[in-house]
């Protein structure tokens, strides 16, 4: 074969053509002669192209045009890290390649390629991910005994781990326990019968075994009596050992059980304290938005039945009390007092404002000094401002208007 596949010091695949004595990185796929030129194109196996001239033996990227054939870069020679590479031709087996015939003008023919060299790249290329996967796992510390799901969690944000897929890893995961199995198969542990049992065969018996007492319906206050003869029967309890291991096995599964039970019991308590903080969270909503309509409803009251600025509770409380539509009930007695006060406040202020502003109206300020209450009570007699106004307010009302012209 003119084309061999080579690999240098560092592990990396090139391609050699042992006739002309030069190495590529891509191999070569198919050539073209270009009709009516003594180029040709050349396919590379990465979908890449250059021409060769089959004359010259040169060698470029692009179709050298022949008013811009000075100008073109020179080929893969002078190109390193884009396609060829220069090596010793020493380093291989014909240390002095053939110098080449007429038949060899051209670079090669498909038919020159070693065959399945592109599979090899690509399988050269995933055993390289393999082994970087296994040097992933020898750090993980992973053992014959390891699951997978469990270390996956571990390794899987490590690079090595994502050059593989989903498939390769599951595989390469259970290729590498194997290895680890075949290397530790001569360390064997003498069991109480006298029989060689690996630690990897003892754990699918305690697996197996718990296994059955779950399939049994095991449950935390069953005495070791209650099963005892059953369990020695069974295969699975009978590939355990002895009746003393198999009772420790027992012991420590109800431990667990007991565990799980706590914590399942624990968990319900938590959830029943959630739903209770959420009810008592619900009422007091609930209450509140009842307690803000049954104060609209004392206010709607009070509006009703108050219209004096000057009314006292004492004598109001009864009458608010015999409502037929029993407003007041929902309402504490403190409470009702409250917003009965401020009901009344609310009113004579209004009323007050009212009265003020008739002052302002009949009384100028350049006749405050003359003013007299008679003479302006006549004045405001007709006007509802003044009618609604307690006669209690008027003259002091009256008075701390003229007082405030002579200030």
């Amino acid at each position: 074969m003119a084309v061999s596949l080579r690999t240098d010091e560092a592990g990396r695949t090139f391609f050699v053509h042992l006739k002309m004595g030069w190495c590529a990185w891509r191999v070569p796929v198919g050539m073209e002669a270009m009709e009516g030129t003594p180029w040709c194109q050349v396919r590379l196996s990465d979908g890449n192209t250059y021409y060769f001239h089959q004359h010259t033996r040169e060698r470029r990227w692009f179709y050298p045009r022949e008013e811009k054939q000075k100008e073109m870069e020179p080929f893969l020679d002078e190109r390193q890290g884009q396609g060829e590479v220069d090596l010793d031709p020493d380093a291989y087996e014909d240390s002095e390649p053939e110098e080449p015939t007429d038949e060899d003008d051209l670079v090669f023919a498909p038919e020159d390629i070693e065959p399945d060299a592109e599979k090899r790249v690509e399988s050269k290329e995933k055993e390289t991910k393999r082994q970087q996967f296994f040097d992933l796992l020898q750090e993980a510390k992973v053992t014959r005994f390891s699951f997978w799901k469990n270390v996956h969690k571990q390794i899987v944000e490590d690079p090595r781990c994502q050059a593989l897929d989903k498939a390769e890893r599951t595989k390469a995961f259970d290729a590498y326990l194997e290895r680890l199995n075949a290397a530790g198969s001569t360390r064997k542990v003498e069991g109480n019968d006298g029989n060689a049992k690996s630690e990897r065969e003892k754990k699918l018996e305690m697996l197996q075994f718990r296994k059955m007492l779950k399939e049994l319906g095991v449950q935390t206050q069953d005495d070791w009596d209650l099963w005892r003869e059953e369990l020695e029967q069974d295969p699975r309890g009978k590939a355990v050992g002895n009746e003393a291991e198999r009772k420790k096995l027992y012991v420590d599964y109800m431990k667990e059980l007991e565990e799980a039970q706590a914590r399942v019991r624990e968990k319900e308590k938590r959830r029943i304290a959630e739903l209770e903080q959420d009810r008592m969270e619900a009422e007091r909503k609930r209450r509140k938005v009842a307690h803000q309509a049954a104060a609209e409803a004392f206010k709607t009251l009070l509006a009703e039945e108050i219209k004096d600025p000057m009314a006292e509770w004492d004598d109001w409380h009864p009458i608010l009390a015999d409502d037929l539509q029993r407003r007041a009930d929902a309402i504490q007695f403190e409470e009702q007092r409250r917003l009965f006060k401020a009901h009344v406040q609310e009113l004579r202020d209004r009323v007050e404002s009212g009265f003020k502003q008739l002052l302002g109206e009949v009384i100028p300020p350049s006749k405050k000094e003359n003013a007299t209450w008679e003479g302006t009570k006549l004045k405001m007699a007709t006007d509802m401002r003044f009618k609604r106004c307690p006669p209690s307010l008027q003259v002091a009302l009256f008075q701390k208007h003229v007082d405030s012209s002579s200030q």
